[in-house]
């Protein structure tokens, strides 16, 4: 078996608060099957992020759930009054291996690489829910305006 390549594919740090790493991922697994959006506050430095509080955006039915400009101007307003910085926007992923194959849902689609926004992080919450009931999250973090698709 050939090495594994251990350069990061951004040069990227992020550093997330427990306790808000813990809330998204249980909001997340609680309004599963459907998805639920978060804007990300914090402190920046150059390529060093550090994630201290998220607001929950969007709760619905459908599986494309959109941050308005009303939801940024709103988290603007709310990051300065909390001395934060937004930083980022998040959502989840949703697999339910009773009803469909895991197709690699772990990873960013397309249109979440070509949506996310330049200069801010782009992540997002995959919730796993296996044939047991049993359900497994965690979050991904990527640069948003990055893409490693190449258009032809």
């Amino acid at each position: 078996m050939p090495p594994r390549n251990k350069k990061p594919l951004f040069n990227l740090q992020v550093k997330i608060d427990p306790a808000v790493s813990k809330e998204i991922r249980r909001a997340s697994r609680e309004f599963f099957p459907n998805e639920i959006s978060f804007i990300l506050l914090g402190h920046r430095r150059k390529t060093f992020y550090h994630i201290t509080n998220a607001i929950s955006i969007s709760l619905g039915d459908e599986n494309s759930l959109n941050i308005t400009t009303l939801d940024r101007i709103h988290s603007i307003q709310v990051a300065q009054g909390m001395g934060l910085t937004v930083l980022g926007d998040l959502h989840s992923h949703t697999v339910d291996l009773e009803k469909e194959l895991d197709c690699r849902h772990d990873f960013p689609s397309g249109t979440d690489w070509l949506n996310s926004t330049p200069g801010l992080l782009e992540a997002i919450c995959f919730v796993k829910k296996y044939r047991s009931g049993k359900m497994r999250s965690w979050i991904t973090f990527w640069p948003g305006g990055v893409s490693p698709l190449k258009t032809v």
